[in-house]
């Protein structure tokens, strides 16, 4: 009789696990909510719509991973892009879900474009800054990041973001930060390193920015999520550059200083 108590409740939640699986797996298709799910993303970004074209693809055991291709946020009045992704993949897990709080493991965006900055024209013109020269720019208004990853827990309604890898054609950066759902303001602080493969080298030429190669960039992105402007702190940079000439002009006024002296006391030597 004891046997069978223990055995009924362990056979009943089998059971109940193996027909969700096989609902999710077999019967459950997100594909048939598309309108749904694209109308909710679109309610809680507020003031842009949310499409995406063709399949999503999902696993759901241990953790859900859901894969999203060809994803465009745009602005309903203007029709303009804020942003285009090729393909997003999320790794959710699912136990914090049951106290409602959104924990994804691993967020994998490929061919990201945010269109409003050049994060890459933004790092080349800070540079010329420095080199007192002019930048010739291709007016290109977007950054187009090869890879994006980062790790979000969203609590209430703050995102926090850890472990961000970006990767655009001149820079790779890794940092974490912060983004209000409600209010929707970003902030994000990133270290960044510029890329020196020939193929670069070769495409910017004297606009390549070489003295820049091995040296750490702090990079912070901040502002709403559809008007974020990016800093690159370049002061160590041009410390490094105007020590040297310090020094220089120093010992010469010293040199000079001393020739004078010299000449007025009558140094025997």
């Amino acid at each position: 009789m004891m046997k069978k108590l223990i055995i009924y409740p362990v056979v009943a939640i089998i059971s109940i696990t193996l027909i969700i699986f096989l609902y999710l797996t077999i019967i459950f298709d997100l594909n048939n909510y598309k309108k749904d799910i694209t109308r909710y993303i679109s309610n809680k970004i507020n003031n842009y719509d949310v499409t995406y074209d063709g399949r999503i693809e999902a696993d759901y055991f241990p953790n859900t991973i859901i894969s999203v291709p060809n994803i465009d946020i745009y602005s309903p009045k203007t029709k303009k892009s804020l942003i285009k992704i090729d393909s997003i993949s999320l790794t959710v897990l699912l136990e914090p879900l049951l106290n409602k709080i959104l924990n994804v493991e691993s967020l994998i965006a490929k061919n990201f474009k945010y269109y409003g900055i050049n994060v890459d024209a933004t790092l080349l013109k800070t540079y010329s800054l420095i080199k007192l020269n002019n930048f010739y720019s291709n007016n290109i208004n977007f950054t187009e990041v090869e890879t994006l990853s980062a790790k979000t827990i969203v609590i209430g309604d703050i995102m926090q973001i850890s472990d961000i890898f970006i990767e655009t054609e001149l820079l790779q950066a890794s940092g974490s930060g912060t983004l209000n759902i409600n209010t929707k303001d970003l902030y994000v602080e990133m270290i960044g390193n510029i890329k020196s493969t020939q193929g670069l080298i070769n495409k910017y030429k004297s606009n390549y920015p070489n003295e820049l190669i091995n040296e750490k960039l702090p990079i912070i992105i901040e502002g709403k999520i559809n008007a974020l402007s990016v800093s690159i702190n370049l002061n160590h940079i041009i410390i490094n550059r105007i020590k040297p000439i310090k020094e220089k002009i120093i010992d010469e006024i010293e040199e000079k200083i001393f020739d004078k002296i010299k000449d007025k006391i009558k140094l025997p030597f």
